[in-house]
C-alpha cells in the first residue's frame, strides 16, 4: 500500500510539473506575440520595412530608433516640399489655371515671381494729373523702379528658399549621426560585456562610438551622402567629425579589431533605417502622383464621353417636333447621375475629414454628470405641470405659490393625505353638480 501511494504521489507531481511547463511555454509564446503586436502598432505602415532590423537591436533601444526614424522621415518630407517650391524659381512663370507659360507683349516668357511680390506699383497719381506730362514721366519712372525692386527681391527670396532647404538638410544629418551614435553605443556595450575590451585599452566608450560612427560614414555610398545634402562621402565624413569625440592617440590594431565586427554590422543596419526606407517612401510618393494623374485623365475622358452621349441623344431628337417628355427625362437622368456621384464623393470626403465622432452627437458631459437633451423651456414647463398635478394643485392657477417640499417622512405623508382629501371633495362636488344641480344626495327629503 505504501508503494502504490508513493507512486501515485509521484505521478501527480509529474502531472503538475508538465502542466506548469506547458503553461510557461504558452505564456512565453503569448509574450512574444504581444511584443510583436506592440512593435507593429508603434511602427505603423510607413515604418514597417525597418522591423527586421529593429528586432535585432536591444529592446531598450528600439523606442529611440523608432522616434529618430520618424523624425528623419518628417524632415525629409519638409525638404521635398521645399525643393518643389524652390524649383519654381528655375522655371518661367505659369498660369495657375491652365498651366501655360505666361509671356510678355513681345512673346518672351516671364520669370517666376513669388505671390508676395506680385503687387503693382503702390504709387498713384490723382485724376487731376492725368493730362500732365511731367506726372506721366514720374509715374513711368516709379513703375520701372518698382519692377526692378521686384526682380531684386525675387533673387533674395530665391536665396532664402535655398537656405531653408540647407537648414533642414543639416537637421537631417544631425539626426542620422545621432542614430548612428545610439546604435554604436549599444553595440560597444554588448561587445564589452560579452567579449571584453582589448588588453590595456586606453579608449573609453565615447571615443569608441566616435571611431565607429566615422568608419560607418566613410564606408557609406555616394547615394547616402547625396540624400544627406553632401556631394561626396568625404565631405560627409568631414561633417560627421564635428559632432563626435575621438581619441587623442591613434587606436591600436587590437582596438581596431574590437571595432571591426561592430562597424560591419552597422554598415548593414544603418541603410535599412535610412536610405532603404527613404527609397521605399519615395517610390510610394511617386506611385501616388502617378495614380492621381491617371485619375485626372480618366475623369476628363469620362466628361468627354458624357458630352458625346448628350450630343448623340440631342441629334436623335427632331427639335422641330421634340418630344418634351423624352428630352426632359434624359436631362433629368443625366443631372441626377451627376448629383448622385457628387453626393458619394462628398460623403467620402466627410468621412475622411471627420474626427471619428458618431453621426448623431451625444449629450455633452458636465461637472455634475451628463447634460440632459430635454433642456428646452417648453419641455421644462411640461415637467413642472406634471409634478404639480401629482401634488394635487392646478398648474394653470396663478394664485398658487410654490411651497417647499416637506423634509420629514411624516410631513410628506400628511401632505399627501391632505391632497387626497382635497381631490375627494372636488370629485364629490363634481358628481353632485351633474346629477342634481349641485345638491347632495338626499337633499329635499323629509
Amino acid at each position: 500500500m505504501l508503494t502504490s501511494r508513493s507512486e501515485g504521489a509521484t505521478s501527480n507531481k509529474r502531472t503538475r510539473n508538465s502542466t506548469t511547463a506547458s503553461d510557461s511555454t504558452n505564456a512565453g509564446s503569448a509574450g512574444v506575440a504581444n511584443a510583436a503586436t506592440t512593435i507593429d502598432a508603434r511602427l505603423g505602415p510607413r515604418l514597417a520595412p525597418i522591423k527586421p532590423s529593429l528586432v535585432s537591436q536591444p529592446t531598450e533601444l528600439q523606442g529611440t530608433i523608432i522616434s529618430l526614424t520618424k523624425e528623419m522621415l518628417e524632415t525629409r518630407d519638409a525638404i521635398k516640399q521645399r525643393k518643389t517650391s524652390y524649383a519654381r524659381y528655375e522655371q518661367p512663370s505659369k498660369d495657375p489655371t491652365t498651366g501655360n507659360v505666361v509671356k510678355d507683349k513681345e512673346g518672351n516668357p516671364l520669370p517666376f515671381i513669388p505671390g508676395a511680390l506680385r503687387e503693382k506699383c503702390p504709387l498713384k497719381a490723382s485724376t487731376a494729373a492725368n493730362n500732365d506730362t511731367i506726372m506721366a514721366e514720374l509715374m513711368e519712372d516709379a513703375r520701372k523702379e518698382h519692377a526692378a525692386y521686384i526682380v531684386k527681391m525675387t533673387a533674395v527670396a530665391k536665396s532664402i528658399a535655398a537656405r531653408e532647404i540647407t537648414i533642414r538638410e543639416e537637421s537631417l544629418r544631425s539626426t542620422v549621426y545621432k542614430l548612428i551614435n545610439k546604435i554604436a553605443l549599444a553595440s560597444v556595450i554588448r561587445e564589452e560585456l560579452s567579449v571584453g575590451l582589448p588588453t590595456d585599452c586606453a579608449i573609453g566608450r565615447p571615443e569608441f562610438v566616435g571611431l565607429i560612427a566615422l568608419a560607418v560614414v566613410e564606408g557609406s555610398t555616394a547615394n547616402f551622402a547625396s540624400k544627406l545634402g553632401m556631394d561626396t562621402v568625404g565631405a560627409l565624413a568631414d561633417d560627421c567629425q564635428k559632432s563626435n569625440n575621438y581619441p587623442a592617440a591613434m587606436p591600436r590594431e587590437e582596438d581596431m579589431a574590437f571595432l571591426t565586427p561592430i562597424v560591419t554590422k552597422l554598415l548593414t543596419d544603418i541603410p535599412n533605417f535610412t536610405t532603404v526606407l527613404w527609397d521605399l517612401d519615395d517610390k510610394k510618393d511617386v506611385d501616388r502622383k502617378i495614380n492621381a494623374e491617371i485619375k485626372k485623365e480618366l475623369e476628363k475622358a469620362a466628361v468627354v464621353e458624357l458630352t458625346e452621349d448628350v450630343e448623340d441623344e440631342l441629334d436623335a431628337i427632331d427639335l422641330t417636333h421634340a418630344p418634351k417628355d423624352r428630352l426632359r427625362d434624359f436631362i433629368d437622368k443625366r443631372v441626377q447621375e451627376g448629383l448622385d456621384k457628387k453626393t458619394v464623393q462628398f460623403k467620402k470626403a466627410m468621412r475622411k475629414n471627420s474626427s471619428g465622432e458618431a453621426k448623431t452627437p451625444t449629450s455633452r458631459p458636465t461637472a455634475s454628470g451628463t447634460k440632459s437633451k430635454n433642456n428646452s423651456a417648453k419641455q421644462q414647463s411640461k415637467q413642472q405641470s406634471k409634478q404639480q398635478l401629482k401634488q394635487g394643485t392646478d398648474p394653470k392657477s396663478k394664485d398658487q405659490t410654490s411651497t417647499a417640499e416637506p423634509r420629514s417622512k411624516k410631513q410628506r405623508s400628511n401632505a399627501n393625505a391632505k391632497n387626497r382629501n382635497q381631490r375627494n371633495v372636488q370629485n364629490a362636488e363634481k358628481a353632485g353638480g351633474s346629477s342634481g344641480g349641485g345638491k347632495k344626495r338626499g337633499a329635499g327629503r323629509r
